[in-house]
């Protein structure tokens, strides 16, 4: 049985009350963490994607000014 079952067979025992309480819990759950105002500092630098060169980190400094398209012509 997969946990989307078992969660199906709980929901089916809740009151419409307590249903009411759960839509509010799932749907904040659901939020992506960014927009969520009380999210940690980590938790919203873990969103960020750079879509960058595998080498990036190390030669910051040649990207920034363009000098690592220089350096891979001058071969």
């Amino acid at each position: 049985m997969t946990t989307k079952e078992m969660l199906h067979g709980e929901i089916e025992k809740l009151s419409p009350t307590q249903l009411t309480k759960l839509y509010a819990i799932v749907k904040k759950l659901a939020e992506p963490v960014a927009a969520m105002p009380n999210a940690t500092l980590m938790a919203r630098l873990k969103q960020i994607e750079i879509d960058a060169p595998a080498d990036f980190s190390v030669n910051f400094e040649l990207y920034l000014t363009g000098a690592e398209d220089d350096q891979s012509h001058s071969d």
